[in-house]
Parts: C-alpha cells; sequence; structure tokens
C-alpha cells in the first residue's frame, strides 16, 4: 500500500531537518540532505519499503555526524565508536555502514589510534600492563596491541627509564635519606600501580637511588679501617 507524501515541513528546533507527512498525518523525520539527494518532494507516492530506506538512509546520516562528534577531542578505537552510536539507540546495520564510512575516510583507525595512545601513555609514566588493561578495555584487537606494545615500548626505552627514575627520585629521594627501605616499598607501589613490571620497577629504582646508596655506603665505611 502506498501513502502520498502530503507536506515536507522544517522542524522548529532542529535546523536541516524535516518533518514528513503521509496522507496528512506525520510519519517520520528527515535529514533536508536526505530527502535532496533522494528526490523527496510533495505529492509522491511512498510504499513501505521505500519509507524504510529513507529512515535507514536518515539513521546512518545521523550516526555518522554522532560519531564526527565524538571523534573531534581525540581519537577513538573503532569499539570506543561503536559503543557510543549504541548508546544512542542505533541499530547494528546503522553503526557498521556509520563505522564503514568512517574507517573509508581514515578517522578511524585502530593501528594509529593504538600507537598513538602507547606513545602518548608511556611517556606519562604507564607501564605495558596498564597499556595493555586499557587497550583491551577499549576494544582494541589483542594480537594488534601486543604488536604495538613491543614495537612502541622498544623504541626510547632508556629515555623513559631515565624519566621515571626521575619522577622516583623527586617524589621518594628525602624520604630515601631518613628511611631508604620505607622509600623502596612506596617507589615500588608508585611504579606497580602504574603498570610496570617487577623487571622494570628494579631497574628504574637502581637508577633512580643509584647515588643516594652510594653515598649512603660511603658514610658507612669505616674512616679508620
Amino acid at each position: 500500500m502506498k501513502r502520498r507524501v502530503t507536506a515536507l515541513d522544517e522542524q522548529k528546533r532542529s535546523r536541516g531537518r524535516l518533518n514528513v507527512q503521509l496522507d496528512g498525518e506525520f510519519a517520520f523525520g528527515l535529514d533536508q540532505e536526505v530527502a535532496l539527494e533522494s528526490g523527496l518532494k510533495v505529492g509522491d507516492l511512498l510504499d513501505a519499503e521505500a519509507v524504510e530506506r529513507l529512515v535507514e538512509e536518515d539513521g546512518k546520516r545521523g550516526a555518522r555526524a554522532r560519531a564526527l562528534r565524538f571523534l573531534q577531542p581525540r581519537e577513538r578505537s573503532r569499539a570506543e565508536v561503536d559503543q557510543r552510536l549504541q548508546r544512542y539507540g542505533y541499530v547494528p546495520s546503522v553503526i557498521a555502514a556509520a563505522v564503514e564510512y568512517l574507517e573509508h575516510l581514515g578517522y578511524l583507525d585502530d593501528e594509529r589510534f593504538a600507537q598513538t595512545f602507547i606513545r602518548e601513555k608511556s611517556a606519562g609514566g604507564w607501564g605495558a600492563r596498564r597499556l595493555r588493561e586499557e587497550l583491551y578495555r577499549k576494544g582494541v584487537d589483542p594480537a594488534l596491541t601486543e604488536k604495538l606494545l613491543a614495537e612502541c615500548l622498544d623504541e626510547g626505552a632508556d629515555g623513559r627509564d631515565a624519566h621515571l627514575a626521575a619522577q622516583v627520585r623527586r617524589r621518594f629521594g628525602a624520604e630515601f635519606q631518613r628511611d631508604p627501605a620505607r622509600a623502596r616499598r612506596r617507589a615500588s607501589g608508585f611504579l606497580a600501580r602504574r603498570g610496570h613490571d617487577w623487571d622494570a620497577i628494579s631497574r628504574v629504582l637502581a637508577a633512580a637511588f643509584a647515588e643516594e646508596e652510594t653515598h649512603e655506603a660511603e658514610r658507612g665505611e669505616d674512616p679508620f679501617g
């Protein structure tokens, strides 16, 4: 059964959208560009399939727009965009089309996203364990995560260790002078919470407290020995 388009009225609260009336009754809302691209006009006869196509195309257009706004502040993973669109109630086929569209344009790229995330967060002091957990939570493929962790964390490892050692020295250096054992415990916890394994923690602590340990050893020497 076909119904006639009897009015295409601009929505008062949403610029760029139309209220479509069929046989004198409101039927659905539609993006103006979708209406123009489809050639929709008053007097057209629409069957159920034609209405469904228009509504689906409108949904795809809206999903792409929402996804682009979500991507404006920073890069996101494919899964993050998918989850955000689910929260807005888009159906799986519309979400898949929006995600594929954004990937085609280069706005979505899980490998680029993960590389950027690892480099930024590791520079800020995060270790491999925490990076792995966060990327898993963001839906990045585990095999891709392991590949990029191995590649990215190997770059500039010495510089990151030196940066972490400097952080530890600033935070716990004075305490080390008073109570070396307590300072080491607290510094170890600080690094563990940021996702560093024991090998990395040992390496950083050795570098952080090397000077203090040398002075401690010198103070303990018997001057008359």
